[in-house]
């Protein structure tokens, strides 16, 4: 029988495995390696309750964090280990929640069991994840696997990932949004290679949406405002684009306006056209909402649209002037 510190270490190394994304020359290691871990959770539900309940509930977190992301066979081998740990649902408030949700009982059929498994391979169980985020102890491992699937090239996956982030956010008080802020932050913080180009996506959608209106004092908004400054100068292009993205919507909020377009003068400048051309075209799209409650002149978006931002035969400083006679168009409206 393993002593206690054994059994805290097995749990606690689960809990890294499941956080594993490794990827090299073979291909990707990591998702063996969560594979793995998954199958560990199931041959140690026979003394779970003997862990500590903090790594009860990273596991149980880590396991629906898998169940969110964008490998069918992960999300059908966390369907089979939440079938494993349903039984020890009286562990913790939050665990009786989720299996009260998913109705699924100890007594149910193995064919209704695998009709169930089959159901998270084909996505179907995305919009339970709206409720499921609701679980506080839960919350942040959820949030990180349905942004994975959301910055996923396959479309039908990132709607149904975003769709569920939606409606969770559409439902959040001003502390919920705080919380959810904070793990954003520190998420992107722990895991930038990962979640850097989807994060950025699941924030332009959420900024558009509106959805920090009520917190823009937040401190922990101010840290993404200097995050999607930071993202604007990636080298990777769709980062730059995306952050810019990011930092159109910011710009709507009164506390980063001034901020924001002093960044944008840079960018219309930028010796990258692309760069220059993206920040144009965010710019005109931005202006039709910003001019609603500021008086911006309308001039703007016509030196916005006939400028050639692509043109290289143009030197730097003319586009300099350029976005320094534009810009303070929109800065004399702040």
């Amino acid at each position: 029988t393993a002593n206690q510190n054994t059994l805290d270490t097995i749990g606690e190394t689960i809990v890294m495995s499941l956080d594993d994304y490794t990827r090299n020359q073979r291909g990707d290691i990591g998702s063996h390696v969560r594979l793995a871990a998954l199958k560990g959770i199931q041959q140690l539900c026979g003394v779970l309750p003997q862990l500590k309940i903090e790594t009860v509930l990273l596991l149980v977190g880590k396991t629906l964090q898998q169940g969110a992301e964008k490998i069918l066979r992960v999300r059908e081998e966390a369907a089979r280990t939440l079938i494993a740990i349903r039984v020890h649902k009286n562990l913790h408030p939050d665990m009786e929640c989720l299996f009260d949700l998913f109705k699924i009982k100890d007594d149910s059929r193995e064919s209704f069991k695998q009709i169930w498994i089959s159901k998270w391979g084909a996505e179907n169980m995305f919009p339970a994840y709206s409720k499921l985020l609701k679980l506080k102890s839960f919350q942040r491992q959820i949030l990180q696997g349905l942004i994975v699937s959301a910055g996923d090239l396959t479309q039908s996956l990132s709607q149904k990932a975003f769709k569920a982030a939606n409606t969770f956010m559409d439902e959040c008080e001003e502390e919920q949004l705080e919380t959810v802020l904070d793990h954003i932050c520190s998420l992107w913080d722990e895991k930038p290679a990962l979640l850097g180009k989807p994060m950025l996506k699941v924030l332009e959608e959420f900024l558009a949406r509106e959805y920090f209106e009520d917190v823009e004092e937040s401190k922990k908004l101010e840290e993404i405002f200097e995050l999607c400054i930071k993202y604007t100068k990636a080298k990777d292009s769709q980062n730059a684009i995306n952050a810019i993205s990011c930092l159109n919507g910011m710009a709507r909020m009164d506390v980063f306006y001034e901020r924001a377009f002093a960044r944008f003068k840079q960018l219309l400048a930028n010796k990258k056209p692309f760069i220059r051309y993206q920040t144009a075209e965010k710019l005109l799209q931005n202006y039709e909402i910003l001019s609603i409650t500021r008086d911006i002149p309308a001039s703007v978006t016509q030196a916005l649209r006939e400028t050639d931002w692509v043109d290289d035969s143009k030197d730097i400083d003319f586009f300099k002037e350029t976005s320094k006679a534009i810009i303070s168009q929109f800065l004399q409206a702040a």
